[in-house]
């Protein structure tokens, strides 16, 4: 059942990171890319308040040592190494600039899941998460080397 629930929020979620991958796939500029990652977490952002009342659910199980923990952790690891492999694929291609597509995957994941914990818990943020959205990939695109208008 647990496994069930999961898959209400985690199907989504890899589809939203296939479909940018596949996106991605056919960028040939900076500024493709760019578009690519912006509407890939405004999709993000629709799924995840879509799903405001299981996630906070998965953040605090995935945590845990016993069997729910695992089975998120896992489903954690197979989105992330989507994006991982989509992170290196642009870099390869010289459309964004990152050294360590890995280590740079990570830090967006760490940080976006504290900023939707944050939401998710009232924490003022100063915005809609659409526009918050927005404001995450404006940061770190100019750190990954593409620009991204307000």
């Amino acid at each position: 059942m647990f496994e069930a629930l999961v898959d209400t929020f985690h199907e989504p979620l890899r589809e939203v990171l296939e479909a940018a991958a596949e996106r991605l796939a056919s960028c040939e500029d900076r500024a493709a890319v760019a578009d690519t990652y912006r509407a890939m977490a405004e999709q993000l952002a629709i799924v995840g308040l879509a799903h405001a009342d299981t996630i906070p659910l998965a953040f605090q199980a995935s945590r845990q040592p016993h069997e729910a923990g695992k089975l998120l952790r896992e489903r954690e690891r197979q989105l992330i190494e989507v994006v991982v492999g989509f992170t290196r694929d642009v870099c390869d291609r010289g459309l964004l600039d990152v050294e360590h597509p890995r280590v740079a995957t990570l830090v967006v994941y760490g940080a976006v899941e504290r900023l939707f914990y944050e939401f998710l818990t009232g924490g003022d943020l100063g915005g809609h998460p659409g526009v918050v959205a927005q404001e995450v990939v404006r940061l770190f695109g100019s750190s990954m080397g593409f620009e991204v208008s307000r």
